[in-house]
């Protein structure tokens, strides 16, 4: 008889909140969204070709610390990759060292944006922690745990003599092959997203890292590789015989590259999935016939990063374009009928009382159908933590964080943390409690599960403007 394939266990741990815990960027969910963790989903590929490969995702199906250890002990895995967060680490850790503690010889492998910056450091303070992962598109962690030392990039890890090895990274640019995604460990549970028109919903990637220079984000640290348009399909084809209907696109930039995404949308036309889907882009990627493209294909909405109403800001961190550039871009894709969310920033170290406000009105001014109001969060590895501590606006220490506002990890030059906090949520009130907003965003429904998703998306961004989370 053919040798058992060991378990790899895929683990989101268990949580007091909804920690969206991915990319490498942790938060805890605003309202009531939660999409498949893509770190999760990609090495599932990857393990697959050599793995059993199971899924534990306690956030999503609100499993108990208790229940998650009794799973995880019948699975009886012989490897766990978890992940965890700035957002979630002191409480992450003294589960995570239980689970330890099921089995001898357990690998453990971790995933999360702390690791970019101190991912050595953790591994020295905790002799159970085997690796962390600095980039989850490749085939580091099946090396790692096939063995292939000679192979392995894109970790930190402890080899078998027990030193602490940093691998080399991959190649940050040009095609990225990726093995099958297993989407139906993923496909069935309860994941959602504010924009989905049906369910189920599916996460998907067309492309790894982002090609900017945006100062205040991890992205622009991680290089830039795409699929090729034929491997994109093939997984389409595989969620439409399991019954999706939404997909998003977990993309930092969907469309950089325009043959590509032209040959993309083409191609989805062509199949005639009949997918709803959302993704995030830049304002000077898009045009009126790539978006007209992107309609056709199936693309509901887009997420804009907006960030700041003033050029002088969208310079000194980099966006590369400016406010005339948002309003063109903004004005085409609602004529060609698409949907459109912005994001901004409060709270960065040059921003004073009157710049906030400024990006509130010009969110209104856009007539963006959602808007998404963000604290600036001194992540890991981005040039913006490192002028926060020249500035001295934190200090080293500062790791937990959260960009979704359950609390505010920095104040401005200007501005304390408790101002910065009022401000954004002046800003959700202004923006979304508008009368002919509320009702324009109810009459343009279009189904039950559109309903469904936008009421209690709603009634849970109340209750967090009341009771935060």
């Amino acid at each position: 008889m053919p040798k058992a394939k060991q378990t790899v266990l895929l683990l989101n741990p268990p949580g007091r909140k909804m920690y969206i815990r991915d990319y490498y960027c942790s938060k805890v969910s605003k309202a009531n969204y939660y999409p498949q963790p893509v770190d999760l989903l990609t090495q599932s590929g990857w393990l697959s070709t050599k793995y059993d490969v199971k899924l534990i995702d306690c956030i999503v199906d609100e499993i108990s610390e208790a229940e998650c250890l009794k799973q995880i002990k019948a699975t009886n895995p012989y490897a766990i990759l978890f992940l965890t967060g700035s957002v979630s680490w002191d409480e992450d850790l003294p589960f995570l060292e239980k689970v330890t503690k099921l089995k001898k010889g357990l690998v453990m492998i971790g995933s999360a944006d702390l690791f970019k910056e101190n991912g050595h450091e953790k591994i020295q303070q905790h002799k159970w922690l085997n690796a962390v992962v600095l980039n989850f598109s490749t085939d580091g962690v099946l090396n790692y745990l096939q063995g292939n030392e000679d192979k392995i990039t894109d970790l930190i890890y402890r080899n078998k003599k027990g030193e602490i090895k940093t691998a080399p990274e991959s190649s940050k640019r040009g095609d990225w092959n990726l093995p099958m995604p297993r989407q139906d460990l993923f496909i069935g549970k309860n994941y959602r997203y504010p924009f989905a028109t049906g369910y189920p919903m599916a996460t998907m990637l067309t492309n790894y890292g982002c090609p900017y220079k945006c100062t205040f984000c991890i992205m622009s640290t991680l290089g830039y590789t795409f699929r090729r348009v034929s491997e994109i399909i093939s997984e389409m084809r595989v969620l439409k015989k399991m019954g999706v209907r939404y997909i998003y696109f977990s993309d930092q930039t969907f469309g950089v590259h325009k043959p590509i995404n032209q040959e993309l949308c083409k191609a989805m036309i062509k199949e005639k999935f009949d997918f709803q889907w959302v993704c995030f882009s830049r304002v000077d990627v898009m045009d009126e016939l790539t978006l007209k493209l992107m309609k056709q294909a199936g693309c509901d909405t887009i997420m804009f990063g907006v960030e700041f109403a003033d050029n002088k800001l969208l310079d000194i961190y980099i966006k590369e374009f400016h406010t005339d550039q948002v309003r063109k871009t903004f004005a085409i894709t609602r004529k060609v009928g698409i949907k459109t969310m912005g994001t901004f920033l409060l709270g960065v170290p040059e921003m004073n009382e009157e710049d906030c406000l400024k990006t509130i009105e010009f969110a209104k001014e856009l007539k963006c159908d959602y808007a998404s109001f963000n604290f600036a969060v001194p992540r890991m590895g981005t040039g913006l933590r490192q002028k926060a501590l020249e500035e001295k606006l934190i200090t080293k220490d500062v790791q937990i964080m959260d960009q979704a506002g359950t609390f505010v990890a920095m104040g401005s030059k200007y501005l304390t943390k408790k101002q910065v906090s009022k401000l954004r949520r002046r800003a959700i009130i202004t923006f979304y409690f508008r009368p002919w907003y509320v009702w324009n965003r109810f009459r343009n429904l279009r189904s039950w599960p559109e309903f469904k998703t936008q009421f209690l998306e709603a009634y849970h961004l109340t209750l967090n403007l009341i009771h935060p989370k």
